[in-house]
């Protein structure tokens, strides 16, 4: 089952792990992506979020994985320099926030 832990750590160096996210690949609810980590200092931590929230949604897309997140990610990057980014994001209490993420520079 190494093969599964190396996928995971391979996950950290992504457009998430750019803003202090670490996402986990397990699906937890039938939708949504688990924060399995936030980096403390980093633009994730100072908007807010933290372990065990759920992203429901990035850039008002729905996201079911973590590569969801990241090819969502990757297109704002790509498409409009400096454009925030939105998350939907679900605590385990029920309810639900938005978040801002600054522009990854």
């Amino acid at each position: 089952n190494n093969d599964e832990d190396a996928q995971d750590s391979k996950q950290q160096k992504t457009q998430a792990s750019a803003y202090g996210l670490m996402l986990s690949n397990k699906s937890v609810t039938e939708k949504g992506v688990l924060i399995a980590g936030v980096q403390n200092g980093s633009p994730a931590a100072q908007a807010g979020l933290r372990k065990g929230d759920v992203i429901l949604k990035v850039n008002k897309q729905n996201v079911s994985s973590a590569k969801d997140v990241e090819e969502i990610l990757k297109k704002s990057k790509n498409s409009a320099e400096n454009s925030p980014i939105f998350l939907l994001v679900a605590r385990d209490d029920g309810s639900s926030l938005a978040v801002i993420l600054p522009p990854n520079s």
